[in-house]
């Protein structure tokens, strides 16, 4: 398994840094930030990076495909 920067574990989940987000999957940043705003997803602080979890992003991935 190749580790990507902005990728961290934590008891065994997955977390994506938020900045990259965007980057790796079909969301757009505003949709990413409306989504902690709105308290969809929960942000963790790995060394003062703010990230979220992998199942977060899928979860959220998959509410715009059937938004569409």
């Amino acid at each position: 398994m190749k580790i990507q920067p902005g990728t961290f574990f934590c008891n065994g989940r997955e977390y994506m840094a938020v900045s990259v987000v965007s980057k790796r999957t079909t969301l757009t940043a505003s949709e990413v930030v409306d989504a902690i705003a709105a308290g969809l997803v929960k942000v963790r602080v790995f060394s003062g990076c703010k990230a979220v979890s992998k199942a977060d992003v899928g979860m959220l991935v998959r509410m715009k495909g059937g938004a569409q």
